[in-house]
């Protein structure tokens, strides 16, 4: 072999190691970024079910006629539901219970207000609260009951 192709291929083995190199710190990144993914993915789920599951929600027999006020209402409808209330839900419930005589999408963006100034609740997530005081879905002795 000629000393000057001997000098290109050591030239190319260099730079396929270069390029090996920088392929592995970018594969190392991406392994990162996936296991940051499924940590997030993994506390969304354990969230979801120990905070809110739409099957226990008890719409179905969740009676608010004899609940006087809207805040009353959002009681009841936590007190159900672990001590979470999703308002969008919230609102369903509440104008199919006649307590509102506004469209729902004015009622959401009214509870919503509601819970978001009332320091007997606290902001979960978007358009979830949960009321202050519930643990693993009982009342502590101190929480406030209407």
């Amino acid at each position: 072999m000629s000393k000057e192709l001997s000098g290109e291929l050591q030239e190319f083995l260099a730079y396929l190691r270069a390029e090996a190199e920088c392929h592995k710190q970018a594969l190392a990144e991406k392994e990162q970024d996936i296991v940051a993914c499924e940590r997030v993915v993994a506390i969304l789920n354990e969230w979801r079910q120990s905070k809110y599951d739409p099957a226990d929600s008890g719409r179905d027999e969740l009676d608010l006629t004899g609940c006087r006020t809207q805040g009353e209402a959002l009681y009841l409808i936590a007190k159900r539901n672990n001590g979470v209330v999703r308002v969008k839900d919230a609102g369903d419930l509440i104008a199919d219970a006649g307590l509102s005589k506004a469209k729902k999408s004015s009622l959401v963006a009214t509870l919503h207000n509601y819970l978001s100034s009332n320091q007997d609740w606290e902001w979960q997530s978007p358009g979830v609260f949960s009321l202050v005081g519930y643990k693993n879905g009982q009342p502590e002795e101190n929480t406030k009951q209407n």
